[in-house]
């Protein structure tokens, strides 16, 4: 028996399975680490023109968001919630609400899929309240209809062509001229449920 053969599909299998890893990962650890750098530049400059108290102007709608993603989270994978405080501003250790859970068996396959997926939540359960936001009070707005332009979308056959990266850029900057088009063409600027959205 050769293991010349074997070896060559053991490592095909590991590149696939990485390329598979990095297409549905990598996207989404880019887009939290530019919203991780985004957000501390936010905060930091609210901190530097009102205080503590400047971070609370945002802080009151996000925090229960974010908390409450994870604690969804970790109920669908199987977790008790020990403890869930959704806004509780803490001036001295900087934490404005938090989450204690336990799981509710000891298989360790629950561990890795629990602390893969309740980090991450808050991402989903962001874009889910911005998405239901959008339909409530921009009704007429849909990245799907026929005059959006698409986004250009990075799959496993072009997660490592930075050619790819840049063309997603591209659709990104298309997509949002296309936006403030439309602000503009249907005079949002002048409706006051726009501004509650904005904020």
């Amino acid at each position: 028996m050769e293991i010349a053969p074997i070896l060559l599909h053991l490592w095909q299998a590991f590149l696939l399975t990485m390329n598979i890893l990095l297409t549905l990962f990598l996207p989404v650890i880019l887009i939290c680490f530019l919203l991780n750098l985004i957000t501390n530049e936010q905060n930091r400059r609210l901190y530097q023109m009102a205080g503590w108290s400047g971070l609370m102007v945002t802080a009151w709608i996000g925090t229960p968001i974010h908390e409450l993603s994870h604690a969804i989270a970790a109920i669908l994978t199987g977790n008790k919630i020990v403890e869930l405080k959704l806004f509780e501003p803490n001036k001295k250790t900087g934490l404005l609400g938090w989450v204690t859970h336990r799981p509710l068996t000891r298989f360790y396959l629950h561990g890795i899929i629990s602390d893969t997926f309740i980090p991450i939540a808050p991402f989903f359960g962001g874009a889910m309240a911005v998405y239901l936001l959008v339909s409530v009070m921009l009704p007429g707005f849909s990245m799907y209809n026929g005059q959006a332009p698409h986004i250009y979308y990075i799959t496993s056959d072009s997660v490592f062509q930075w050619q790819s990266y840049m063309v997603l850029k591209d659709s990104i900057v298309h997509f949002a001229a296309y936006l403030f088009e439309y602000i503009a063409r249907h005079r949002l600027i002048h409706q006051p449920e726009f501004y509650i959205f904005l904020f």
